[in-house]
Protein backbone atom coordinates (compact mmCIF):
# COMPACT_ATOMS: atom_id res chain seq x y z
CA UNK A 1 0.00 0.00 0.00
CA UNK A 2 1.35 3.42 -0.94
CA UNK A 3 1.16 6.16 1.68
CA UNK A 4 1.20 9.87 0.94
CA UNK A 5 4.72 9.99 2.40
CA UNK A 6 6.04 7.23 0.13
CA UNK A 7 4.47 8.77 -2.97
CA UNK A 8 5.92 12.18 -2.18
CA UNK A 9 9.34 10.66 -1.49
CA UNK A 10 9.34 8.82 -4.80
CA UNK A 11 8.31 11.82 -6.83
CA UNK A 12 10.80 14.09 -5.06
CA UNK A 13 13.63 11.68 -5.75
CA UNK A 14 13.01 12.21 -9.44
CA UNK A 15 12.78 15.98 -8.98
CA UNK A 16 16.05 16.20 -7.05
CA UNK A 17 18.13 13.74 -9.04
CA UNK A 18 17.03 14.62 -12.59
CA UNK A 19 17.99 12.39 -15.52
CA UNK A 20 20.68 9.77 -14.94
CA UNK A 21 23.68 10.82 -17.02
CA UNK A 22 26.61 8.64 -17.95
CA UNK A 23 28.73 10.18 -15.17
CA UNK A 24 26.09 9.77 -12.48
CA UNK A 25 26.37 6.45 -10.74
CA UNK A 26 24.19 4.53 -8.31
CA UNK A 27 25.75 6.33 -5.33
CA UNK A 28 24.46 9.72 -6.51
CA UNK A 29 21.03 8.29 -7.16
CA UNK A 30 20.95 6.69 -3.70
CA UNK A 31 21.97 9.99 -2.04
CA UNK A 32 19.22 11.86 -3.88
CA UNK A 33 16.64 9.26 -2.85
CA UNK A 34 17.83 9.42 0.77
CA UNK A 35 17.65 13.22 0.78
CA UNK A 36 14.13 13.37 -0.61
CA UNK A 37 12.94 10.59 1.69
CA UNK A 38 14.25 12.62 4.64
CA UNK A 39 12.33 15.68 3.43
CA UNK A 40 9.13 13.67 3.04
CA UNK A 41 9.45 12.27 6.56
CA UNK A 42 10.10 15.74 7.97
CA UNK A 43 6.93 17.02 6.31
CA UNK A 44 5.03 14.08 7.85
CA UNK A 45 6.46 14.55 11.36
CA UNK A 46 3.96 14.66 14.25
CA UNK A 47 5.16 18.05 15.54
CA UNK A 48 3.18 19.65 12.73
CA UNK A 49 -0.35 20.67 13.57
CA UNK A 50 -3.50 20.10 11.55
CA UNK A 51 -3.44 23.82 10.77
CA UNK A 52 0.10 23.42 9.40
CA UNK A 53 -0.91 20.52 7.18
CA UNK A 54 -3.94 22.39 5.87
CA UNK A 55 -1.52 24.75 4.09
CA UNK A 56 0.54 22.03 2.38
CA UNK A 57 -1.50 21.94 -0.82
CA UNK A 58 -0.82 25.64 -1.36
CA UNK A 59 2.77 25.74 -0.08
CA UNK A 60 4.20 22.41 -1.37
CA UNK A 61 6.92 22.27 1.32
CA UNK A 62 8.48 18.99 0.24
CA UNK A 63 8.79 20.11 -3.37
CA UNK A 64 10.17 23.50 -2.30
CA UNK A 65 12.89 22.03 -0.08
CA UNK A 66 13.88 19.50 -2.75
CA UNK A 67 14.10 22.28 -5.33
CA UNK A 68 16.36 24.35 -3.06
CA UNK A 69 18.53 21.32 -2.25
CA UNK A 70 18.10 21.19 1.51
CA UNK A 71 19.68 18.05 2.95
CA UNK A 72 19.94 16.65 6.50
CA UNK A 73 23.64 17.42 7.04
CA UNK A 74 23.46 21.14 6.26
CA UNK A 75 23.68 24.18 8.49
CA UNK A 76 20.60 26.20 7.55
CA UNK A 77 19.41 29.61 8.75
CA UNK A 78 15.73 30.43 8.57
CA UNK A 79 15.31 34.18 8.50
CA UNK A 80 12.43 35.48 10.63
CA UNK A 81 10.80 32.10 11.33
CA UNK A 82 7.70 33.80 12.75
CA UNK A 83 5.14 31.30 14.03
CA UNK A 84 7.36 28.38 12.96
CA UNK A 85 5.48 26.86 10.01
CA UNK A 86 8.72 25.94 8.22
CA UNK A 87 10.63 25.49 11.49
CA UNK A 88 8.44 22.48 12.29
CA UNK A 89 9.68 20.90 9.04
CA UNK A 90 13.29 22.08 8.97
CA UNK A 91 13.94 21.25 12.63
CA UNK A 92 13.28 17.52 12.34
CA UNK A 93 15.01 17.42 8.94
CA UNK A 94 18.26 18.91 10.30
CA UNK A 95 18.12 17.82 13.95
CA UNK A 96 20.30 14.69 13.83
CA UNK A 97 22.95 15.42 11.21
CA UNK A 98 22.80 19.16 10.57
CA UNK A 99 22.14 22.42 12.36
CA UNK A 100 19.04 24.60 12.34
CA UNK A 101 19.53 28.28 13.16
CA UNK A 102 17.04 31.12 13.33
CA UNK A 103 17.83 34.78 12.75
CA UNK A 104 16.21 38.16 12.47
CA UNK A 105 17.34 41.75 12.26
CA UNK A 106 18.58 43.73 15.24
CA UNK A 107 15.44 45.56 16.40
CA UNK A 108 17.39 48.81 16.71
CA UNK A 109 17.61 48.91 12.90
CA UNK A 110 13.84 49.13 12.57
CA UNK A 111 12.90 51.02 15.71
CA UNK A 112 11.75 54.09 13.79
CA UNK A 113 9.12 51.99 12.01
CA UNK A 114 7.47 51.16 15.35
CA UNK A 115 5.20 53.61 17.21
CA UNK A 116 7.15 55.23 20.02
CA UNK A 117 4.85 53.84 22.70
CA UNK A 118 5.52 50.30 21.47
CA UNK A 119 9.28 50.46 20.98
CA UNK A 120 10.34 49.03 24.33
CA UNK A 121 7.86 46.18 23.95
CA UNK A 122 9.34 45.53 20.50
CA UNK A 123 12.84 45.36 21.99
CA UNK A 124 11.65 43.12 24.80
CA UNK A 125 9.86 40.75 22.41
CA UNK A 126 13.01 40.25 20.34
CA UNK A 127 15.16 39.86 23.46
CA UNK A 128 12.83 37.18 24.81
CA UNK A 129 12.86 35.36 21.46
CA UNK A 130 16.66 35.49 21.37
CA UNK A 131 16.97 34.21 24.94
CA UNK A 132 14.40 31.42 24.74
CA UNK A 133 14.47 30.14 21.16
CA UNK A 134 17.04 27.38 21.66
CA UNK A 135 15.56 26.02 24.90
CA UNK A 136 11.98 26.26 23.66
CA UNK A 137 12.76 24.45 20.42
CA UNK A 138 15.53 22.05 21.48
CA UNK A 139 13.35 18.95 21.19
CA UNK A 140 12.19 19.99 17.73
CA UNK A 141 15.41 21.34 16.25
CA UNK A 142 18.14 19.60 18.26
CA UNK A 143 20.95 20.60 20.64
CA UNK A 144 22.90 22.64 18.09
CA UNK A 145 20.09 25.07 17.40
CA UNK A 146 20.50 28.77 18.10
CA UNK A 147 19.09 32.24 17.49
CA UNK A 148 21.01 35.20 16.09
CA UNK A 149 20.62 38.82 15.01
CA UNK A 150 21.63 40.42 11.72
CA UNK A 151 23.28 43.82 11.87
CA UNK A 152 25.01 43.55 15.25
CA UNK A 153 28.73 44.01 15.90
CA UNK A 154 31.09 40.98 15.93
CA UNK A 155 31.47 41.22 19.71
CA UNK A 156 27.71 40.95 20.25
CA UNK A 157 26.65 37.56 21.71
CA UNK A 158 23.99 37.18 18.99
CA UNK A 159 26.47 37.73 16.13
CA UNK A 160 26.39 34.97 13.53
CA UNK A 161 29.95 34.26 12.29
CA UNK A 162 30.88 34.96 8.69
CA UNK A 163 30.97 32.14 6.12
CA UNK A 164 29.46 29.72 8.65
CA UNK A 165 26.26 28.42 7.03
CA UNK A 166 25.34 26.40 3.93
CA UNK A 167 21.95 27.95 3.27
CA UNK A 168 19.82 30.92 4.22
CA UNK A 169 16.07 30.62 3.70
CA UNK A 170 14.00 33.77 3.54
CA UNK A 171 10.32 32.95 3.42
CA UNK A 172 7.99 35.85 2.75
CA UNK A 173 9.88 38.60 4.57
CA UNK A 174 11.86 40.58 2.00
CA UNK A 175 8.77 42.55 0.97
CA UNK A 176 8.86 44.01 4.51
CA UNK A 177 12.47 45.09 4.02
CA UNK A 178 11.70 46.74 0.71
CA UNK A 179 8.79 48.58 2.28
CA UNK A 180 11.21 49.89 4.92
CA UNK A 181 13.51 51.42 2.30
CA UNK A 182 16.66 50.57 0.30
CA UNK A 183 19.28 51.17 3.00
CA UNK A 184 17.86 48.57 5.36
CA UNK A 185 17.22 46.17 2.48
CA UNK A 186 20.84 46.41 1.35
CA UNK A 187 22.11 45.94 4.91
CA UNK A 188 20.16 42.75 5.59
CA UNK A 189 20.96 41.25 2.19
CA UNK A 190 24.64 41.97 2.82
CA UNK A 191 24.27 40.04 6.09
CA UNK A 192 22.81 37.06 4.21
CA UNK A 193 25.87 37.19 1.95
CA UNK A 194 28.29 37.52 4.85
CA UNK A 195 27.08 34.50 6.84
CA UNK A 196 26.96 32.13 3.86
CA UNK A 197 29.93 30.01 2.92
CA UNK A 198 31.37 30.55 -0.58
CA UNK A 199 28.89 28.99 -3.00
CA UNK A 200 26.23 28.85 -0.29
CA UNK A 201 22.57 28.95 -1.25
CA UNK A 202 20.01 31.67 -0.61
CA UNK A 203 16.46 30.42 -1.07
CA UNK A 204 13.75 33.06 -1.44
CA UNK A 205 9.98 32.78 -1.34
CA UNK A 206 7.88 35.92 -1.56
CA UNK A 207 4.54 37.22 -2.79
CA UNK A 208 5.04 37.98 -6.47
CA UNK A 209 3.86 41.34 -7.81
CA UNK A 210 2.53 41.79 -11.36
CA UNK A 211 5.51 42.87 -13.47
CA UNK A 212 3.25 45.42 -15.19
CA UNK A 213 2.19 47.06 -11.92
CA UNK A 214 2.79 50.84 -11.81
CA UNK A 215 3.50 50.69 -8.06
CA UNK A 216 6.97 51.54 -6.81
CA UNK A 217 8.92 48.77 -5.04
CA UNK A 218 8.18 50.43 -1.69
CA UNK A 219 4.45 50.70 -2.47
CA UNK A 220 4.32 47.05 -3.52
CA UNK A 221 6.35 46.04 -0.46
CA UNK A 222 3.92 47.74 1.87
CA UNK A 223 1.14 45.67 0.28
CA UNK A 224 3.22 42.51 0.74
CA UNK A 225 4.32 42.05 -2.87
CA UNK A 226 7.62 42.22 -4.78
CA UNK A 227 8.24 42.05 -8.51
CA UNK A 228 10.43 39.07 -9.38
CA UNK A 229 12.61 41.34 -11.52
CA UNK A 230 13.11 43.66 -8.53
CA UNK A 231 14.00 40.73 -6.28
CA UNK A 232 16.57 39.38 -8.74
CA UNK A 233 18.16 42.82 -9.19
CA UNK A 234 18.43 43.28 -5.43
CA UNK A 235 20.11 39.92 -5.00
CA UNK A 236 22.54 40.50 -7.84
CA UNK A 237 23.48 43.84 -6.28
CA UNK A 238 24.13 42.03 -2.99
CA UNK A 239 26.52 39.54 -4.66
CA UNK A 240 24.21 36.62 -5.46
CA UNK A 241 23.69 34.78 -8.75
CA UNK A 242 20.31 33.38 -9.72
CA UNK A 243 20.74 29.70 -10.58
CA UNK A 244 17.12 28.52 -10.78
CA UNK A 245 13.51 29.60 -10.42
CA UNK A 246 10.29 27.64 -10.08
CA UNK A 247 6.54 28.19 -10.56
CA UNK A 248 5.66 25.60 -7.90
CA UNK A 249 4.03 28.34 -5.81
CA UNK A 250 2.41 30.33 -8.63
CA UNK A 251 -1.28 31.18 -8.28
CA UNK A 252 -2.74 32.90 -11.37
CA UNK A 253 -5.98 33.61 -9.50
CA UNK A 254 -4.20 36.16 -7.32
CA UNK A 255 -4.67 39.53 -9.07
CA UNK A 256 -2.57 41.31 -6.37
CA UNK A 257 -5.04 44.11 -5.81
CA UNK A 258 -6.70 43.42 -2.46
CA UNK A 259 -7.96 45.77 0.20
CA UNK A 260 -5.26 45.76 2.85
CA UNK A 261 -2.74 44.01 0.63
CA UNK A 262 -1.75 40.35 0.46
CA UNK A 263 -2.91 39.78 4.05
CA UNK A 264 -6.54 39.88 2.86
CA UNK A 265 -5.92 36.39 1.46
CA UNK A 266 -5.87 33.15 3.45
CA UNK A 267 -4.71 32.20 5.95
CA UNK A 268 -4.61 35.73 7.46
CA UNK A 269 -7.93 37.15 6.25
CA UNK A 270 -7.05 40.57 7.62
CA UNK A 271 -10.44 41.95 6.50
CA UNK A 272 -12.33 39.46 8.66
CA UNK A 273 -15.59 38.31 7.13
CA UNK A 274 -15.63 41.03 4.47
CA UNK A 275 -15.37 39.32 1.04
CA UNK A 276 -14.04 36.24 2.82
CA UNK A 277 -15.56 33.81 0.29
CA UNK A 278 -13.95 35.74 -2.56
CA UNK A 279 -10.53 35.61 -0.92
CA UNK A 280 -10.94 31.94 -0.02
CA UNK A 281 -11.66 31.18 -3.68
CA UNK A 282 -8.42 32.92 -4.69
CA UNK A 283 -6.39 30.99 -2.11
CA UNK A 284 -2.91 31.85 -0.93
CA UNK A 285 -0.91 34.42 -2.85
CA UNK A 286 0.97 34.13 -6.10
CA UNK A 287 4.56 33.45 -5.02
CA UNK A 288 8.02 33.35 -6.51
CA UNK A 289 10.53 30.64 -5.60
CA UNK A 290 14.11 31.59 -6.41
CA UNK A 291 17.44 29.87 -5.76
CA UNK A 292 20.58 32.02 -5.60
CA UNK A 293 24.20 31.20 -4.82
CA UNK A 294 26.81 33.40 -3.15
CA UNK A 295 29.41 34.65 -5.58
Amino acid sequence: MFTRTSIVAASLALLASGPLHAGQGPEGTTQAASQTSAIAHAVANPARTDADRARDDARHPAEVLAFLGVSPGMTVVENQPGAGWYTRILGPLLRDEGTFLAAQADPELFLDTVPEASRQRFRDTVATWLRDFASTNAQLTGPRTGAFLYGVAPDHPAYLPSASVDMVLDIRSIHNLIGAGPERTDLILSEFHRVLKPGGVLGVIDHSEDEASPRTPEESGNLGYVKESVMIALMQKAGFKLVSRSDILANPKDHRDHEGGVWALPPTYTNGDKDRAKYAAIGESNRMLLKFVKQ
